[in-house]
């Protein structure tokens, strides 16, 4: 069994002849917190149009685009430097994802999801705060791994890790599917749940 996280304090103490280490650690899901989700990802901070991030659609796409967008917005070499800004290399490593410390899980099929549709909106609130409530509604789970040197690459048909890497998926835990095996089942099943209430 592996846990990934960080140590957040290390306290030590003293009762008598004994002492003691507390240590707290965070998870890696913390990390998901600490994203936060401009209304364009794309635009600078100083241009944010429109007003808000919008999406409507199967909610782990809409989930996946979100934390994508907002990704390569923290880490593209569009918005940062690179560690060599005389390199053209550095630069050029930047905009592969590959070399990000986090990344979305990128095997996936838009075509084949059938989660529940939802609408996502948000206007710089974090991914966690902005996502939880889709999440739970869709039946979603959003997972946070730990990708080591030496572990099986999480997705070779696109992309090979090379550095330790936090993985970020979403899988569909609802257990429900519906005839088309598209996403039309998810939007037929929202529309079904609203028309028996």
């Amino acid at each position: 069994i592996r846990w990934c996280g960080k140590a957040s304090t290390v306290e030590y103490s003293s009762e008598g002849e004994h002492d003691y280490v507390t240590i707290k650690f965070l998870h890696d899901y913390e990390h998901i917190k600490k994203i936060i989700c401009y209304s364009n990802p794309l635009f600078g901070a100083e241009l944010q149009w429109p007003k808000s991030f919008l999406f409507a659609g199967p909610s782990i796409a809409g989930m996946r685009t979100l934390v994508f967008l907002n990704l390569l917005r923290r880490f593209d070499a569009y918005w940062t430097l690179a560690e060599d800004i005389f390199s053209d290399d550095s630069w050029r490593n930047n905009l592969d994802p590959t070399n990000w410390p986090i990344i979305v899980m990128p095997q996936y099929n838009f075509f084949t999801d059938t989660s529940a549709w939802s609408v996502i909106s948000t206007r710089f609130g974090n991914a966690h705060d902005v996502m939880l409530p889709t999440a739970r509604d869709a039946g979603a789970q959003i997972t946070c791994e730990r990708w080591f040197p030496g572990d099986p690459q999480p997705a070779p048909d696109h992309t090979t890790l090379v550095e330790p890497t936090l993985v970020i998926d979403f899988v569909d835990k609802s257990g429900v599917r519906g005839p088309t095996g598209t996403p039309l089942d998810g939007l037929f099943r929202v529309v079904s749940t609203i028309l028996e209430d």
